[in-house]
């Protein structure tokens, strides 16, 4: 079976048996996403967002992060997962993902926010300001920095922004994210996962929040639906010298928001 077969046999086999949200690892003898959204939180009046499959209703417009989702990153080196491309040999993953329209990807969960001071608080005790601006220590961006460390269970991981350029197609906020006017961002997410022996498996929590698009207006403004991420992309190689390319999948498991005023 050719790559592009070999592809649309996985994403197929993706979307026939992705039937909930649940916080269980899957078993290794089911295929299964790479991604999985496990549980979420709400506070101040905002329910938490519920899920349908691959779709999340957030019911209220101008949440910001009184709402977020936790999104599980999960690999292993199993036929399960690499289909027909597993060889019974340690392989070197790598996983990427976009968050696009201004919304905040963080290692700890949002327990706090104050719409007068734009002040949101994490689980960790730490404060920041999520106005849509570039540069301040006490703001996200700076929160950031030039990469925002993860704790996955194997490798490293982190967390960058592209600042004014928007991903087309990922913009919630419905702002000026195609204007590069400074305000607007797409987070990243990148996963150097290492070498994982036949078997071996890894997983990466994160948090996921919105903060405000680039007109200065908490999200979600509007009522609508929108995906809010590209989706993972996965490689693998026989090594971290990234030789002998064996496996790739694009854009698997994204996530719709259906928002309700």
């Amino acid at each position: 079976m050719d790559k592009k077969a070999i592809g649309v046999v996985f994403l197929a086999a993706l979307m026939t048996s992705f039937l909930a949200f649940t916080p269980t690892v899957p078993t290794a003898s089911a295929c299964y996403p790479p991604k999985r959204f496990t549980c979420s939180n709400g506070f101040g009046g905002f329910a938490p967002p519920a899920y349908d499959d691959l779709t999340s209703t957030v019911v209220g417009l101008h949440s910001g992060p009184r709402i977020h989702w936790h999104v599980t990153y999960y690999v292993e080196n199993t036929a399960a997962f690499l289909g027909s491309q597993y060889d019974g040999n340690p392989h070197y993953f790598i996983l990427w993902d976009k968050w696009g329209g201004n919304l905040m990807a963080l290692d700890s969960c949002p327990t706090g926010f104050d719409p007068v001071t734009n002040v949101v608080t994490l689980a960790n005790g730490v404060p920041f300001d999520i106005n849509p601006r570039l540069e301040s220590p006490l703001g996200y961006r700076g929160y950031i920095g030039d990469g925002r460390p993860l704790a996955p269970s194997k490798g490293t991981a982190m967390i960058t922004l592209h600042k004014g350029d928007q991903q087309e197609g990922t913009n919630p906020g419905k702002g000026n994210g195609a204007t590069k006017d400074g305000r607007s961002y797409d987070a990243d997410v990148r996963w150097d996962i290492g070498l994982l022996a036949p078997g071996a498996s890894a997983t990466l929590d994160i948090r996921i929040a919105p903060g405000k698009n680039p007109g200065g207006v908490l999200m979600f403004s509007e009522s609508g639906t929108c995906v809010i991420n590209t989706g993972p992309r996965i490689r693998v190689y026989a090594d971290a010298a990234f030789t002998d390319f064996l496996y790739a999948v694009d854009n698997t498991v994204q996530l719709t928001v259906i928002v309700n005023d």
